[in-house]
């Protein structure tokens, strides 16, 4: 039985591999990646990097990227399983597969905004998803403190905790800090628990401490405090105390409660569905808890959901004029403070507590650092949806603990459903991969015949990508310079429907 899970397994994994190898293979260079594939990310490297940002480790990973489509290819599809697997298996104990499932419907579920910044483009996905997936092996590393035994570990896991622990600090800068947090948490937590420290969690700690010195040593850094930086888009609030509490909160307001709250129905009705099974599931002995929390809790998690999946639909856009974002975002502050409620107050397993506490941090505090240095933008929700996914995963085994739940046919519907989600995704990109081929070939053609003006196509289902064609003068240039086009050339795109009509 043990081998044949193990084939299932790998023909699972398999089967994820070449899913994701085909969407890489269809999905077009975009946005950055133009300007990353030009001298101009020579130029950056040569420079190390400076005034630009510390992301060296994925810096690099996207020079190579540009340049080696084969490697661009093998990143995305090797990194986007390992985050399938890693979501599923810290997790998951026994029945990893219906885990595993959960993790890769979840991920086909992603907003269209964050896909596009992440998925979508190949600059956005060498930051994003690594970072998460050496961030997750670290905590599937160290699950083990969240137990009555006290953790053990192998000798290959202190060496490997120097690799990762530096790695993981040299891509994106939430996760850095986020990294840090739970390398000190994690030395906190065992000294609290269990009276000692281990090597590992201290060979990890000062990895990453190390690792983020050398990300933040970077001029680039000081430029933003300063004031002083080139890049006019990055920014820092230096405000007083009201001031930086009203940036947060304008932050919160304006975009990041749609990324991580209204806009991810799929997410919270799972979540929302697991902490009302939990509450109802529970009876307290307090009648305070069962007669006042219960119903406040229920009322907030259950209105947070009807209001995204129906009410917000029925209103309408603006619906309450200038103040329609505040209610909206207090409406999803209420909720997230009712889910951390429920946590505290009604599962009654202190280890399984104390994990789902930290998914919580991880949503807030990958997130925190965007309401002190802009901009915000979908790509950065990620790291926090994906901490949604691995909070209602645990909520989930939780559940089916304690309600001894039967899950072979919720398997079945499962890969009912991410076999339709793939299909429509190889629907979707072979579409984009196929005009993208058109795109490029009529390009060429064009050139070669020394055309002065040239009029190339949006691309089919743009929304699944970050700027598939250039917005402004800048990236028409870097699509120029990328794709060996004459400077003196004028390139001008127009719908794809459009451009059919002429050819």
């Amino acid at each position: 039985m043990i081998g044949k899970h193990k084939y299932v397994s790998i023909a699972f994994f398999t089967g994820i591999f070449l899913f994701y190898f085909f969407i890489a293979f269809q999905t077009p260079y975009t946005g950055d990646d133009w300007t990353w594939g030009t001298q101009r990310g020579m130029n950056r490297l040569e420079n190390n990097f400076a005034d630009y940002n510390g992301r060296y480790l994925s810096n690099m990973i996207e020079i190579l990227a540009t340049r080696f489509a084969w490697l661009r290819y093998l990143v995305m599809s090797i990194f986007a399983t390992a985050l399938v697997y890693v979501i599923g298996s810290v997790t998951g104990q026994a029945n990893r597969m219906l885990y595993w499932l959960l993790a890769f419907l979840f991920m086909l579920l992603l907003p269209t905004d964050i896909y596009a910044q992440t998925f979508g483009w190949t600059a956005g996905f060498v930051n994003y998803v690594p970072s998460m997936v050496l961030l997750i092996l670290y905590i599937m590393m160290i699950k083990n403190i969240f137990s009555e035994q006290p953790p053990t570990y192998q000798k290959w896991q202190v060496y490997a905790a120097v690799p990762l622990g530096l790695s993981t600090q040299l891509i994106v800068e939430h996760v850095t800090l986020f990294s840090l947090f739970v390398a000190g948490m994690v030395m906190l937590y065992t000294f609290m628990v269990h009276k000692r420290f281990y090597l590992v969690h201290l060979v990890y700690l000062l990895s990453s401490v190390i690792g983020a010195v050398i990300m933040f040593s970077n001029s680039a850094y000081w430029n933003i405090l300063s004031g002083q930086d080139k890049h006019a888009y990055r920014e820092i609030n230096n405000g007083t105390d009201a001031g930086f509490l009203s940036k947060a909160y304008d932050v919160f307001s304006g975009d990041m409660y749609r990324y991580l709250f209204i806009d991810n129905p799929s997410i919270h009705l799972f979540i929302g569905a697991m902490v009302v099974i939990l509450i109802v599931g529970v009876v307290s002995k307090s009648g305070f808890v069962n007669f006042f929390w219960k119903p406040i809790v229920l009322l907030t998690v259950v209105g947070f959901l009807l209001y995204v999946l129906a009410f917000q639909h029925m209103l309408g856009n603006a619906y309450l004029g200038a103040l329609t974002n505040d209610a909206e975002a207090i409406i999803s502050a209420f909720y997230f403070i009712a889910i951390t409620l429920s946590v505290i107050v009604f599962v009654k397993d202190q280890h399984i507590r104390n994990r789902l506490l930290l998914y919580l941090f991880g949503i807030v505090l990958l997130s925190a650092p965007f309401a002190y240095v802009t901009p915000y933008g979908p790509r950065a929700a990620l790291a926090s949806y994906i901490f949604m996914v691995l909070f209602g995963l645990e909520l989930f085994a939780y559940n089916k603990t304690l309600h001894a739940w039967r899950t072979k046919p919720l398997r079945s519907v499962l890969i009912g459903l991410v076999t339709a989600a793939v299909v429509m995704y190889a629907n979707i990109f072979s579409v984009i991969g196929h005009a993208n081929q058109e795109r490029l070939d009529y390009l060429n053609g064009q050139v070669a015949a020394n055309k002065a003006q040239i009029y190339l196509p949006d691309l089919p289902f743009s929304s699944f990508m970050w700027f598939s064609s250039p917005p402004d003068e800048h990236f028409n240039t870097m699509f120029k310079r990328f794709n060996d086009v004459p400077e003196n050339v004028e390139i001008r795109f127009i719908p794809y429907t459009e451009w059919k009509r002429r050819q």
